[in-house]
């Protein structure tokens, strides 16, 4: 069972008085479950002060209320946009908290009708349980949460697998599925080296915590070649899948390399190249799936590189005046790709250099 996050109170500046005002009408509307009415109230508070990032995400709970979970993953992320810009670490982690439930239900109405969205969703709302247990990493539900993620992806993985696409090979579709498998995996495992390098900074290398990941990302690498090798062994289709399976044994290829690699610098306890390695190497695996697919994606310039029955706060926040922070014009996955890469980044730069919850917040 998913669990939910409760937000406590917020306390406002007189100088917000009548946005406190509105706030709270709607969180009186909100307790009576009128939530249109609640809706009307924080859309009045946002436009007085468009810059908060609680209009954003009381609003985000009353619509996943009404069962509108597109909208309130777009309030959420947009919560968790301006609190992470404000500094508000624990209004942040809430909102990206209540982002991955959202996106889990949102999961579970695509997952019969298109569950190749509902892929993208969970995969959306793994990583907000993520950001959310980065930010604090005491909350325990979050991990709970990400696990139920993790298990139901595996089903909607497997639900694809019985349903090959129409007018693809059943072959091109196992190949499929299994990119997506490889590239999953790939991801955990960069998560993982991003933990270990987060914990080196505060303490001592170990060799064999380095060395364990070292030994999963030549794994994972002797995959890639595997998969390329099966690949190339399929039968004869049409012109343009043969266009397509070679492209995406390209990009295998060099994903492949990337993590070779990466495991090398792994075992030397490169922690940031490393990093960069498998960075590249998520990439290239999308890249593949994508040409064997037919779905070409935005390169990586040109598109930046990243919360069942869970249910948003109990009572949604009140208001509270907030430095400015720029509007969200980015998917979730775009907001948490991006802070993985900054963080990897800065790494870089410096080695160059050198149930409820009951408690308060």
């Amino acid at each position: 069972m998913m669990r939910l996050l409760l937000v406590l109170a917020f306390t406002l500046s007189a100088q917000a008085a009548s946005v406190r005002s509105l706030v709270g009408e709607g969180n009186a509307a909100y307790e009576r479950s009128q939530y249109d009415e609640a809706l009307a109230a924080y859309a009045e508070a946002a436009a007085a002060d468009p810059d908060s990032p609680h209009a954003a995400f009381n609003r985000g709970a009353a619509l996943y209320r009404k069962d509108d979970h597109s909208g309130a993953v777009t309030a959420f992320s947009d919560a968790a946009a301006k609190a992470r810009e404000s500094g508000d670490d624990a209004l942040a982690a809430a909102a990206d908290y209540n982002l991955g439930n959202a996106l889990v239900r949102q999961a579970e109405s695509q997952r019969q009708g298109d569950p190749k969205s509902a892929i993208e969703s969970l995969r959306q709302a793994i990583g907000g349980y993520r950001a959310a247990l980065r930010q604090q990493p005491e909350l325990v539900e979050a991990g709970q949460n990400l696990e139920t993620a993790k298990a139901l992806l595996r089903q909607v993985l497997e639900q694809m697998r019985q349903q090959p696409q129409s007018g693809q090979g059943q072959s091109d579709q196992d190949m499929a599925d299994k990119l997506r498998d490889q590239l999953e995996q790939q991801k955990n495992l960069s998560d993982r080296s991003d933990q270990e390098a987060e914990r080196q900074d505060r303490e001592q290398p170990s060799e064999e915590k380095s060395e364990q990941l070292a030994q999963d990302q030549q794994k994972l690498e002797q995959q890639s070649r595997d998969l390329s090798e099966q690949m190339k062994d399929q039968g004869q289709t049409s012109p343009e899948q043969q266009q397509q399976r070679e492209q995406a044994r390209e990009q295998l290829e060099q994903a492949a390399e990337q993590q070779q690699q990466a495991a090398e610098q792994l075992g030397q306890n490169q922690m940031e190249q490393a990093q960069a390695s498998q960075q590249a190497a998520e990439e290239s695996l999308q890249q593949a799936l994508d040409a064997l697919e037919g779905d070409p994606q935005e390169s990586p310039d040109q598109q930046p590189p990243q919360n069942a029955e869970g249910r948003p706060s109990d009572r949604p926040g009140r208001e509270q005046p907030a430095p400015r922070a720029q509007a969200l014009e980015t998917t979730p996955e775009d907001i948490l790709n991006r802070e993985r890469l900054e963080r990897k980044q800065r790494r870089l730069q410096m080695l160059g250099t050198s149930r409820k919850v009951e408690k308060d917040w």
